[in-house]
């Protein structure tokens, strides 16, 4: 990563926009970032991490400045190689919340050479997407970007336990040391739970094998081929009991027909009188209509006729009033034409009056408001004054505490090694403490275990004991069972694998017949798609064809307006040329006149032909695009129909249904032999295998208990001789803490740790409370300062304020006069609301006089021609219904006639409801209908029966067998799903105990592995490597950098007490320890280090960081120890990686050629930052 460029807003000490250009920066490799304390240099830092992560490394949430509603952060970054970079810019802005902070705003761009691609917008996913772009999280990034020197020091000088718990820490190592060991031991506990649920799965479904599978199955297939000769038996009796059954059924049926066919013949006078009636009350019904129409029509003209009359009368009426209106209306009207716009000039001139008396009123509420504000602003000038000579006294006793703190900090602060030191001890006092209460538990743990595992060692004796009685009991009852088998009779299994190839072959039919109806349909589609296939092929080649002339054509056009445009240009050089003056193309001062030629309307031409022929190209490309993705489909439709047609005949192979059938047929009627079943034999396996399933039962149950206890006693050994080798290893780390106690105890001169920490942390609560105290008086402070400002500020804008208002007053004034005369000139004095209201009511009297004279004329009117309209229509209406009712008599007199019916009244007599109708046709239909079948089925009986007769006891005897058959078919076929049932349950028992047996396998191998690695991460072992590995890595990169710092005379090795030694090359490569080096070699020996840590950090990113910071540590450097560190940096820097120095040291700023300078504002200004240079 190389930062470009930094803006900051709102952030710590920062209030306004500041910029950070890091390309200018790191321009000469070596930089540095100087400042006070507090001027907000490692703010910088804490932006880059804000921006990047949206947190800062102080975990703090109170960053954002007292004076500023929200931070802006935006950061821009490269990531990648020379010539391969990739350009991010991050924006973030974090405001402040009544409960905390939050980012309303985050978005990470990707900045291209013509566009910017926005990655992600949300926090989350910005987030995210950072670390996915670098690589590192936001913790791995502060400790790769930031090295504070006084941390590496110690580091360098920290004893095997210390500096292993360091790199532990930075590297995350806590995961390969006790939280693995859990790991491991849980996995291991779970692995043995499920190894002996399995074991005892395995026991359960003893016995389940394939050979009693097979043994179940041939019992299956007798009981089968008994059913099937019952059911041949059953056959032969049913048939001969049909046909028996159909004359006994054809006789009776005969005796029950003849004797209905007397019932329908005693019922014939009375239908034959129902006919007559329905035929007279159908007719009568079609007439009815007719008349009732008549009568419908008769009253309709007599009702019309009356409505008639009533409306001319009401007609007269309306009239005579309709005059008297109209002329009341008329002189309405007269009077609003005359009045009305005589009185509304009046009405305009005193409204315009009213205005102006509003006017002078608002002016006189003016001045006098104006006038107060003038005396209010007297007084809070006062005021302000008062006030800014109080802060002043305020702003001096700020300032006199803030000197007594500082000194009080100064007094009760210690250094942080020191601490470190302290804080370590006090950890190892604790972890001693730990450790011994659980070396006295584990003793007390291991001495009960030992009781616990003596009594289940009895237990298991005793359960050894009753399983092996129990299995000798089974095996009797086994060889019992085995015996009987070999005296089974023989079977019918021949047969019963027969049916089965038979079922097979039909099966095996009935697959190669769909098969080959199959194979038919999928070379009929290869056809048609081999044909659709090669019509697009034709018209692919016929659009590549149209589109290379469309190519050609736009070369030529393209050409052709180049020359154009050309000639163009040379035209419009020729007419600027004068006489004398050089030619901007040749040089000449002597030019050839010639007339200039536009060329314009053929750039025209050749512009539009080339445009058509562009969007020609793009129409065929479209088509052939869409043909070759028509001809890909059909292409691969085509393949998958081959590989189908391939497939199809693969499984087809040789075979031909016709052969198969006639096989099948063959061996069908082959199929016939005989099966005798022994019921005592079967009776007596069944009890054996109760009684063996019983025995089974106790020695599965004995076998359980045996187990159970065996397992719990290896657990118990497995337990004892953990917890022995875990109080091996924690006696062990008993003696190494005391002794690195004991060596604490002698570097820091003290007795007691534990007191000497207490001291300290009572003294970071006073630091704490006086840094609080600071804060609060620096507020305080400037508080004062902005008040100050803020009350001059007010002071200067009252003085404006009140000289405007008396302007104004004057103004005002004058303006008043003109109005009170403008009144008075239109009112003389009298009240002019009077005068306007009057003149409104006489305009809205004549108005409303006029209107309503007019709407009651026009409804009048249109009320008189509505009921003259009314009236025509009725008189229409009741010609056209008499002329309708003489029609109507005229066909009621022919249906009359026709229907042989004398008047109106013996219709309505013989008319009836249609129910009615509908019942007798029902009855007369089933009657009809009735006989018909009846004699049609006499007839067929008779011919049926023939005379024929039948003996009834020997039919009902030939029924009992066959009721007896069917019986034992039914218990038989029950009696085979109950073996059905258990030959599918024993089955999946098979398969489940193969499977569980195998799994068996696998987790007993598994657990094997989880034993290895269990001893083999014990005791921290596994952590231990991992650091000592990590150490060699930082230990080795540590010491080229040193080398190349040193011009190769030191290097930096690790000894086997995993401590760091200095060879010096230039003395023989003697080794010395790290407490015999100088301060300068000290520096860079940390340095090194410093730097070979970031980098291991840095491999977990995606990219490398090429710039990191060093913060502070220089102070206590003297001027000589100087020179040498800045040499060392020079050093260290090159194109790809820049050096950045965070001091407040003034003798650096001379020694580094960039520097940025952070300065601390004034009171609402903030940090500013300027890049200087030596």
């Amino acid at each position: 990563m190389r930062p470009i460029k930094l803006e900051i807003q709102g952030l710590n000490s920062y209030i306004s926009k500041q910029t950070i250009d890091f390309t200018k920066l790191t321009e000469r490799g070596l930089f540095g970032i100087f400042g006070k304390t507090g001027s907000g240099k490692s703010t910088i830092l804490d932006a880059m991490t804000l921006s990047l992560y949206g947190n800062i490394s102080r975990n703090t949430k109170e960053y954002i400045n007292s004076m500023s509603e929200c931070a802006k952060i935006r950061y821009e970054f490269e990531i990648g190689g020379r010539g391969n970079e990739r350009y991010y810019i991050v924006d973030r802005t974090i405001e402040r919340t009544k409960t905390g902070i939050k980012t309303p705003y985050a978005r990470i761009i990707e900045k291209k050479a013509d566009s910017e691609d926005v990655l992600a917008e949300k926090v989350q996913d910005v987030n995210s997407r950072i670390i996915s772009i670098i690589g590192l999280t936001a913790e791995d990034f502060t400790k790769s970007v930031v090295l504070p020197q006084d941390k590496f020091n110690d580091f360098l000088k920290l004893g095997g336990v210390e500096r292993r718990n360091m790199l532990e820490r930075i590297f995350g190592l806590e995961k390969y040391g006790k939280l693995l060991t859990e790991k491991v031991r849980k996995r291991k506990s779970n692995r043995n739970i499920e190894l002996e649920k399995l074991k005892t799965s395995v026991e359960m479904y003893e016995g389940k094998t394939r050979e009693a599978f097979e043994n179940m199955r041939k019992e299956s297939e007798d009981i089968k081929e008994n059913i099937r000769d019952e059911k041949r038996s059953l056959n032969e009796k049913t048939e001969k009991y049909e046909q028996g059954k159909e004359l006994f059924e054809n006789i009776r049926l005969l005796s029950e027909c003849e004797k209905r066919l007397g019932e329908y013949e005693e019922r014939k006078d009375d239908i034959e009188s129902k006919r007559k009636w329905l035929e007279r009350a159908i007719n009568a019904n079609s007439i009815l209509p007719q008349i009732e129409a008549s009568e419908k029509l008769s009253e309709t003209v007599e009702k019309t006729s009356s409505e008639i009359k009533e409306i001319d009368r009401e007609l007269q009426i309306e009239k005579k009033e309709l005059d008297v209106i109209k002329i009341r209306y008329n002189e309405a009207y007269s009077k609003k034409e005359e009045r009305i716009p005589r009185l509304s000039r009046e009405k305009i001139k005193y409204e315009d009056a009213i205005v102006y008396e509003n006017e002078a009123l608002n002016l006189e509420k003016e001045i006098k408001n104006i006038k107060n504000r003038i005396d209010e602003l007297e007084v809070i000038k006062s005021e302000e004054e008062r006030n800014i000579s109080n802060e002043n006294l305020s702003l001096l006793k700020s300032e006199k505490r803030l000197k007594e703190i500082d000194d009080e900090l100064s007094r009760i602060r210690v250094s942080a090694a020191y601490r470190q030191d302290v804080e370590n001890g006090s950890e190892m006092e604790k972890e001693l403490k730990r450790i011994k209460s659980e070396y006295e538990k584990l003793q007390y743990d291991i001495e009960k275990e030992q009781i616990t595992y003596d009594d289940k060692r009895y237990r298991l004796a005793v359960s050894e004991k009753s399983m092996k009685d129990n299995e000798e009991k089974r095996n009797n009852i086994n060889s019992a069972i085995i015996k009987l088998e070999d005296k089974k009779p023989v079977s019918n299994a021949e047969i019963s694998s027969k049916a089965v190839y038979i079922s097979e072959l039909s099966s095996e039919i009935k697959r190669i017949s769909e098969l080959e109806n199959k194979k038919d349909s999928i070379m009929l589609e290869l056809s048609e798609n081999s044909e659709k296939m090669h019509k697009i092929k034709r018209e692919i080649s016929e659009c590549n064809d149209k589109i290379s002339k469309a190519e050609r054509d736009i070369q030529t056009f393209e050409k052709n307006i180049d020359e154009m445009k050309y000639r163009n240009r040379v035209s419009e050089i020729r007419k600027e040329l004068e006489e004398g003056k050089p030619c901007p193309v040749c040089g000449s001062i002597h030019h050839m006149r010639s007339d200039s030629e536009s060329y314009d309307d053929r750039i025209q031409y050749y512009e539009e032909n080339l445009e058509k022929v562009k969007i020609e190209k793009l129409q065929l490309s479209e088509k052939l695009e869409e043909l070759n993705s028509d001809y890909g489909g059909y292409k691969s439709m085509h393949t998958i129909k081959t590989v189908e047609l391939e497939q199809v005949k693969s499984s087809i192979g040789e075979k031909n249904s016709r052969e198969l059938i006639n096989k099948h047929d063959n061996e069908k009627r082959l199929l016939e032999r005989a099966r005798v079943y022994s019921e005592e034999w079967e009776k007596e396996k069944r009890r054996l295998e109760e009684e063996y399933r019983k025995a089974n039962d106790e020695y599965t149950k004995s076998e359980k208990e045996y187990t159970a206890y065996k397992i719990e006693c290896e657990h118990k050994n497995d337990s004892l001789k953990r917890n022995r080798e875990s109080l091996k290893d924690i006696s062990q780390n008993i003696e190494k803490l005391n002794e690195n106690i004991k060596s604490i105890k002698l570097k820091l001169k003290l007795n007691n740790i534990s007191s000497r920490l207490e001291e300290i942390r009572a003294n970071d609560l006073i630091e704490e409370n006086l840094e609080n105290s600071r804060k609060e008086v620096v507020s305080e402070r400037d508080k004062s300062r902005e008040y100050i400002e803020i009350y001059r500020k007010k002071i200067n804008e009252i003085d404006p304020e009140i000289y405007s208002g008396k302007e104004s007053i004057k103004e005002k004034t004058s303006i008043l006069k003109q109005k009170r005369d403008s009144i008075y000139a239109i009112s003389s004095g009298k009240n002019l609301k009077e005068m306007l209201d009057k003149t409104e009511k006489a305009i809205e009297d004549i108005n409303r006089e006029y209107s309503e004279y007019k709407e009651k004329y026009e409804s009048k009117k249109e009320k008189t021609d509505e009921l003259e309209k009314i009236k025509n229509k009725l008189k229409g209406e009741n010609i056209s219904s008499e002329k309708r009712l003489i029609d109507q008599k005229k066909i009621i007199e022919k249906l009359l006639h026709q229907n042989r019916f004398d008047s109106v009244y013996t219709v309505k007599k013989s008319a009836a409801d249609t129910e009615t109708i509908q019942n007798i046709q029902s009855e007369i239909s089933e009657y009809d209908e009735g006989r018909k079948h009846l004699d049609i089925k006499v007839e067929e009986l008779k011919k049926l029966t023939d005379g024929k007769k039948i003996n009834k006891s020997e039919f009902i005897n030939l029924q009992d067998e066959i009721a007896i058959l069917k019986r034992d078919i039914s218990e038989k076929e029950k009696e085979s799903a109950v073996i059905q049932d258990r030959l599918y349950t024993l089955k999946n028992d098979v398969e489940k105990a193969e499977e569980i047996r195998e799994k068996y396998k696998k987790a007993s191998k598994e657990f094997e592995i989880l034993e290895e690695i269990d001893r083999t991460v014990r005791g921290n072992r596994f952590v231990e490597y991992a650091a000592a590995s990590h150490l060699k890595y930082i230990a080795l990169e540590a010491s080229q950098r040193l080398s190349s710092i040193t011009n190769g005379r030191y290097a930096l090795e690790i000894n086997d007490s995993m401590e760091f030694v200095i060879r010096d090359n230039f003395n023989g490569g003697e080794r010395r320890g790290i407490d015999t080096l100088s301060g300068g070699e000290t520096f860079m020996t940390s340095l090194s280090l410093a730097l070979a840590l970031s980098s291991q950090i840095q491999m977990k990113g995606n990219s490398p960081l090429e710039f990191f910071f060093l913060d502070e540590g220089f102070g206590s450097l003297d001027t000589e120890l100087l020179d040498t560190v800045m040499e060392s940096l020079e050093k260290l820097h090159k194109n790809d990686l820049s050096i950045g120095i965070i001091s407040h040291v003034e003798e650096l700023k001379s020694r580094v050629p960039v520097k940025l300078v952070v300065t601390s504002g004034d009171i609402g200004e903030g940090s500013k930052v300027n890049i200087e240079y030596s």
